[in-house]
């Protein structure tokens, strides 16, 4: 299958018709991701004769294919602009955005950012000479909305182009942005000079990622989960004053899958069985501002009060397909929860009917089963757990008994009571394990011959 679309793509697989029609349709989707845009976010350079790192950036994801690392989005749609313009311009048509260090943020900046990532959206901040160290941790940092994975302390410097430069130590193991490293350390990553960074003491919680460290023992770039997105934390510049990395080979593949890793969402699509347990990575019921249905009919909105998340999704999701969770940011959709029947393939013909009404199928059911069959005042029919067959299948059953015991007492005394011992304990086991009309039956005759059978071999030895 070739998808041309991009965006949550909902399909169906059928199998055909059986004798439970209602689990042989899987419904799912599938996020297809076309052009990733991005927003970077940069003040004029005071030097017109240095390179800003919007343009080390923009060469890195507008390289040619042929020298495009593998497995890497080969889409981007790039828009630099400055910060007095990036405040009014409408985040929610980007999916990632990186702050070149711009020198403050006000309030209504640490907003807007703090909505963008918890709505699935991706930021990479990087330093610069004009970064204004207490504004970011007093707006963006653990001292405001806390988007910043630590608190920045104080910039690091060599003295002078002879001192030893700073170098990368330690990687985290299969993480998307430097795993083609881990296996290549000489392909140009551990040889990276670092002339500048920013030292940063981390915040401790499971949120955090240390994907590249230095030599030091200080991070040079850390991710945070914020609400459904993702930030990147880069303690240097991407620019030749703070280092040698953007000449270096590493930078592009480890620029284009931070891009790539900030432009996914893995939990933008969560699947759920109808009626069973809420997933774990449903969003937060405080970052929703309205669920709608397939139809984009609001089915719930924050005005309904109610603080169990659970109760709310097993409500409104009682049909398969998607149901939209809006934000209460952006107002866009922040995640898609996919619901959809049990495809577990079921053969009822083949279930005894007291193991059928003690299994899990009836009992996600709103069936009640009772001692007698009775009509409830929900006009609900119950099933008898207990009753086998009718009365006349009883009465017939009975009548053919009498007959035969009738006619072995008629054929002599002694093989008649044998069998009807017989017959006694057939009925005892049949009632014992629950067997059907058809078993019953041939249980107690069984029993009855072979009750006779034990009486006439006794007799004749």
């Amino acid at each position: 299958i070739v998808f041309t679309d991009s965006g949550h793509l909902f399909c169906e697989v059928t199998i055909a018709d059986d004798r439970l029609s209602a689990d042989n349709t899987l419904r799912f989707a599938v996020p297809v991701v076309g052009e990733t845009k991005v927003l970077i976010v940069e003040e004029p350079s005071p030097r017109a004769d240095s390179l800003r790192q919007s343009e080390f950036l923009r060469l890195a994801l507008e390289a040619d294919d042929d020298v495009q690392f593998a497995q890497t989005s080969l889409q981007y749609k790039l828009t630099v602009t400055s910060p007095s313009v990036f405040r009014d311009l409408n985040l929610d048509e980007f999916d990632v955005l990186i702050v070149c260090g711009i020198s403050n943020f006000n309030e209504n900046d640490a907003t807007r950012l703090a909505d963008f990532v918890s709505s699935g959206g991706g930021v990479l901040f990087s330093m610069s000479d004009s970064t204004s160290l207490n504004q970011y941790n007093s707006r963006i940092g653990p001292d405001g909305i806390g988007l910043l994975p630590g608190t920045l302390k104080e910039r690091v410097s060599i003295n002078s182009s002879d001192d030893m430069a700073f170098q990368i130590g330690r990687i985290a193991e299969q993480h998307l942005i430097v795993a083609p490293f881990d296996l290549n350390p000489t392909s140009g990553l551990f040889t990276t000079r670092i002339y500048s960074y920013v030292q940063t003491d981390l915040e401790n919680t499971e949120n955090l990622t240390r994907i590249v460290d230095l030599k030091s023992g200080d991070p040079l770039i850390i991710e945070k989960r914020f609400g459904q997105g993702k930030v990147l934390l880069a303690t240097t510049a991407f620019n030749t004053e703070w280092g040698s990395w953007v000449l270096w080979p590493s930078f592009l593949p480890m620029i284009s899958r931070a891009v790539d890793h900030l432009a996914h969402n893995e939990n933008s699509i969560v699947e759920m069985t109808i009626g069973r347990t809420v997933p774990e990575e449903v969003v937060d019921l405080q970052h929703i501002s309205a669920i709608q249905n397939i139809q984009k009919q609001t089915v719930w909105d924050s005005q309904m009060e109610s603080n169990d998340l659970p109760k709310i999704v097993n409500t409104v999701v009682t049909r398969p397909g998607p149901y939209f969770f809006q934000s209460k940011g952006s107002r866009k959709t922040i995640q898609t929860l996919f619901g959809f029947a049990d495809t577990a393939e079921s053969n009822l013909k083949a279930i005894s009917p007291r193991k059928l009404l003690a299994g899990p199928l009836l009992r996600e059911l709103p069936v009640k089963v009772v001692k007698k069959s009775e009509l409830l005042t929900s006009n609900r029919l119950t099933t008898n757990a207990t009753e086998k067959f009718s009365r006349s299948r009883l009465l017939i059953f009975a009548a053919i008994i009498l007959l035969l015991v009738d006619q072995l007492f008629a054929y002599h005394a002694r093989l008649a009571i044998g069998a009807v011992s017989g017959l006694f304990i057939g009925a005892l086991l049949a009632i014992y394990f629950g067997f059907s009309s058809l078993f019953f039956v041939a249980v107690v005759l069984l029993c009855g011959f072979a009750g006779g059978a034990i009486t006439l071999i006794s007799r004749s030895s």
